[in-house]
């Protein structure tokens, strides 16, 4: 009955919410769906507009072409457009309809290119990051960091390291230089558990992020493949797209041209871990000892 209405039916597990479905929303198409995430590129397009809402609303809505209530009386109307709340726009202006669960792109702060692609991350002082900063806003999700369309298809850190920030930033993939450091505002690295949003940065050359606070799981999967993750609100806000930068591991010590911003040092065991280049290097190496 389903198939003959039109329907795919897929397996169980990570498909359209992560973009890993027979295909991707078209630019500026609408989706409606029952998953749990409608941040920016979610399912692979970051210019179509994701509205989320329960499995009896989206069914309905399947039906009359608009989001619409299971009892059968139309609420609202999907846009043509992607509703996006830009910067400096408030809710509701310039439109006199309620958009349900409006995306809301992440600023973006783009740096100067380099012209450097070569990348070793295991020849690098880990105890000092150098480089120059890559600065974004609040909120960078793992699909900014690293595509979720690509998450079956891609299986090599050189292989992933090649799309690194790609929904976020296109030019930081081809430029990023080893030991350059990533800033982001708060809550960097939400979204999903995916570790291929560390791994593409570290296979980068990344030598440390600093944010002003980190999504749980994304931490802990930095700290697991042996890149700094630092917390220091205030190197965030002092740091400028382009500045020379060096992080010193040791003395919990930002370098800026701002100036010298401390943050808590790692402890004894984060550090042997990031020493060895993460925790299954560290447990290889305890075992041996």
């Amino acid at each position: 009955m389903f198939i003959e209405a039109g329907a795919t039916i897929g397996v169980p597990g990570c498909g359209p919410c992560m973009g890993n479905h027979l295909g991707i929303p078209a630019a500026g198409e609408v989706v409606i769906s029952s998953a749990n995430r409608n941040f920016k590129g979610r399912m692979g397009q970051p210019d179509a507009s994701i509205y989320l809402a329960a499995p009896a609303v989206v069914a309905a809505s399947a039906i009359a072409g608009s989001i619409a209530s299971p009892g059968g009386s139309r609420t609202h109307s999907l846009p043509t457009q992607p509703a996006m709340l830009m910067k400096g726009q408030q809710p509701g202006a310039n439109s006199s309809k309620k958009h349900i669960a409006a995306l809301v792109p992440v600023e973006n702060i783009l740096t100067e290119g380099y012209s450097s692609n070569s990348v070793n991350p295991d020849i690098r002082d880990e105890s000092l990051a150098g480089g120059k900063v890559w600065k974004y806003g609040h909120n960078v999700n793992t699909d900014q960091i690293f595509p979720g369309k690509y998450t079956y298809t891609l299986t090599t850190p050189e292989e992933i390291a090649a799309h690194a920030m790609e929904d976020l930033d296109p030019l930081f993939a081809g430029s990023v230089r080893p030991g350059d450091v990533v800033f982001g505002g708060n809550n960097f690295g939400c979204g999903s558990s995916r570790e291929q949003a560390v791994t593409c940065l570290k296979y980068r050359g990344v030598g440390a992020l600093v944010a002003g606070s980190f999504a749980r799981i994304f931490f802990r999967n930095a700290i697991n493949q042996g890149v700094a993750a630092i917390i220091c609100p205030e190197a965030v806000a002092a740091a400028r797209p382009g500045d020379p930068v060096q992080v010193d591991l040791v003395n919990g010590l930002i370098h800026l041209p701002a100036g010298d911003f401390a943050f808590p040092a790692f402890p004894p065991n984060v550090r042997a871990i990031l020493e060895a280049g993460g925790l299954v290097a560290y447990t290889k190496k305890a075992r041996t000892m």
